[in-house]
């Protein structure tokens, strides 16, 4: 008897990207929100998900964030957000992730130098390339 066990990821887009600024692109960028599902298979067929892990990845530069269940929720209250300021709040939660994930292994003199380029950036370029 033959029995095929195995294991197989999937990745499933979820809610609609959201622009941020990047700062290995040095531009404004769209972030999707990806989720990533490992199953468990049997004879192909996905039977039992066991590992699950939610990201936020540039669509420039591909730089990927694992997000934590907090930051999970945070996104799920944005898809829910009708009130402007609170989507903003909620932006600047994720807009100031990004930037320590990305500033996390940089000297205290490219920080200067990164922040001084983004500031310097005029609001016109805000757009997403």
């Amino acid at each position: 008897m033959l029995v095929v066990f195995g294991w197989v990821k999937q990745m499933d887009l979820v809610g609609a990207p959201m622009p941020a600024y990047c700062f290995n692109c040095q531009s404004y960028r769209e972030w999707g929100h990806l989720k990533e599902t490992e199953w468990a298979t049997l004879f192909f067929i996905k039977i039992l998900p066991f590992i699950s892990k939610s990201r936020l990845i540039c669509d420039g530069c591909r730089d990927e964030i694992t997000l934590n269940s907090k930051a999970q929720e945070k996104i799920k209250e944005l898809a829910n957000a009708s009130d402007a300021e609170e989507v903003a709040w909620i932006k600047a939660g994720f807009d100031k992730l990004i930037e320590a994930h990305q500033l996390q292994n940089k000297t205290e003199a490219q920080k200067q130098y990164i922040q001084s380029i983004r500031s310097s950036a005029s609001s016109a370029e805000r757009h997403v390339k």
